[in-house]
């Protein structure tokens, strides 16, 4: 079976215009079915599919709670060691900066408020 193309014959050579796709043939899809929430989930227990609700199986990693941002420009090398021991330890580059601050005020005294 063979599928008529939907550009013209001529070559773009032929003409200065632009080629413009034949798009009378084309026909929008239907508009899919409304379903009601309840069926749906029902169906989808019924069929084994996990819930997407259960924070269980969520992936990624667990919130910390860490919400503030810095962005700081680091020497490649200072950004290298930094990632290293993050990736040694397995923990966050927030939880390294979070002792780094505490050994700095343990030396320097409190900073800040």
């Amino acid at each position: 079976m063979s599928r008529q193309s939907m550009f013209p014959s001529k070559s773009a050579s032929d003409s200065s215009e632009p080629v413009r796709p034949d798009l009378s043939a084309f026909q929008p899809r239907a508009p899919m079915p409304k379903v009601d929430v309840r069926t749906l989930d029902a169906v989808s227990d019924a069929a084994g599919f996990p819930s997407r609700q259960s924070a269980s199986e969520r992936r990624g990693r667990k919130p910390s709670g860490r919400t503030g941002q810095i962005h700081p420009k680091l020497l490649p090398e200072a950004a290298e060691k930094i990632q290293a021991e993050c990736t040694r330890r397995g923990i966050q580059q927030g939880v390294l900066i979070e002792e780094m601050l505490a050994l700095y005020e343990d030396r320097f005294g409190t900073i800040g408020n």
